[in-house]
């Protein structure tokens, strides 16, 4: 995931993992609330973050029981 901190938008690598395209991530505060959902299009996926006020995020998704958790600052 790049840039972090980022700004407008925010990139997805998934060069390695095809098992990820089709799936869909969640976008959500540290108290929990989904702001965005978004589904994995592409093995180098970018994702729209301007609407979001600045603060931390966290990026979650689940897919054969395999986990993605990641965070990030939105300028």
């Amino acid at each position: 995931m790049y840039p972090n901190p980022a700004a407008g938008l925010l990139m997805l690598d998934f060069k390695n993992a095809d098992k990820w395209l089709g799936q869909e991530i969640k976008i959500m505060t540290v108290n929990g609330q989904v702001l965005l959902r978004h589904t994995i299009t592409s093995k180098t996926d970018k994702i729209d973050i301007s609407s979001l006020g600045r603060g931390l995020y966290f990026i979650y998704g689940t897919v054969n029981g395999e986990r993605l958790s990641l965070n990030f600052l939105k300028l």
